[in-house]
């Protein structure tokens, strides 16, 4: 399937959460004439909630993105953002994304125009045109990594929409979520956890893969995180082939501060990881002697398959 040069071009990048797509998006956004919009489907899963702001730092009426965006007519927000939003779980529903985009990418048959899955398209279509025209940019990029909107934009008509899936070491994955959700005790063992992980993990990676083959080879890309960590310039290389376009005049260091573009994802995380225009890349793998061995070792044998297909390795040595 072939990329229509004319059209706006879409870097839909999937996988799990804590698995680098953010970070990933940073690096992409080197790409000259391109735009990050972070996890764009946010805007109407999540809504513009009371105390947030853009990616950038700002508030959204001080944003020069958001600002110019959500303004009367807007069809992406019109009649409210309520209402959009139940369009995109009709389409799109968190619980099981897997199942749902599976579905899609297996359907032959072109989409119902009557259906919420073409309204759904068409209303992510024009969010994507939009930044496009805001922002100036020819590639816009979006971080979002549900696998049901990366299922559907495949044909999408007015975009050519590109799939990059990243995976990272599922022990890794796992730990990371120990952090963020469990800082007080991350290295204590929590086994049915580590087995629901375990089962998301693999389930996500099942699907990108499935969505990498629906989108061929001209319009997909496999990135492992760790790969990226330890040479960022491959990635970047990678995405400029894909997209056909000329690769920015950088040479990223490892563990060396790189200045890239400020995010405009539409609700900023109280973390505020993204409103630094400063990034460095390095490898988080201390889930290699903090994660708890047994958890360790229950992951590993859960995700063996897909370990042994993304060449991770099976014994660890601390």
């Amino acid at each position: 399937m072939k990329p229509d040069a004319e059209k706006i071009k879409v870097v839909y990048i999937g996988g799990t959460a804590r698995s680098g797509t953010g970070i990933l998006g940073r690096v992409f956004s080197l790409i000259d004439d391109s735009a990050h919009g972070g996890e764009l489907r946010r805007l109407w899963s999540r809504g513009l909630r009371p105390g947030r702001t853009c990616d950038c730092g700002q508030p959204h009426a001080d944003c020069p993105v958001w600002s110019k965006l959500l303004v009367p007519g807007a069809s992406f927000i019109e009649p409210s953002i309520a209402e959009r939003a139940l369009l995109q779980e009709a389409a799109v529903p968190e619980a099981h994304a897997w199942w749902r985009a599976l579905r899609h990418v297996r359907r032959s048959s072109p989409t119902d125009p009557a259906t919420a899955e073409a309204g759904y398209v068409k209303m992510y279509s024009d969010l994507y045109r939009a930044f496009a025209r805001v922002t100036g940019a020819s590639v816009i990029l979006d971080n979002s990594k549900n696998p049901g909107d990366a299922a559907l934009l495949v044909d999408a008509p007015d975009i050519t929409a590109y799939s990059v899936h990243i995976v990272r070491d599922p022990r890794g994955v796992l730990f990371s979520r120990r952090k963020r959700y469990s800082s007080d005790n991350p290295g204590r063992s929590r086994p049915i956890e580590t087995a629901r992980v375990a089962v998301y993990w693999m389930l996500r990676q099942f699907t990108f893969d499935a969505i990498r083959r629906r989108y061929g080879e001209d319009r997909s890309l496999l990135v492992i995180y760790e790969e990226l960590m330890a040479d960022p310039n491959r990635a970047l290389r990678g995405a400029c082939r894909m997209l056909d376009v000329p690769e920015p005049d950088v040479e990223l260091q490892p563990g060396r501060p790189t200045t890239v573009p400020p995010v405009h994802g539409p609700d900023g995380s109280r973390l505020r990881r993204f409103v630094t225009t400063e990034v460095v890349l390095r490898v988080d793998d201390r889930w290699r002697t903090e994660l708890h061995p047994f958890d360790r070792a229950l992951m590993t044998f859960l995700t063996f398959p897909l370990l042994r297909r993304y060449g991770y390795p099976i014994r660890i040595t601390e």
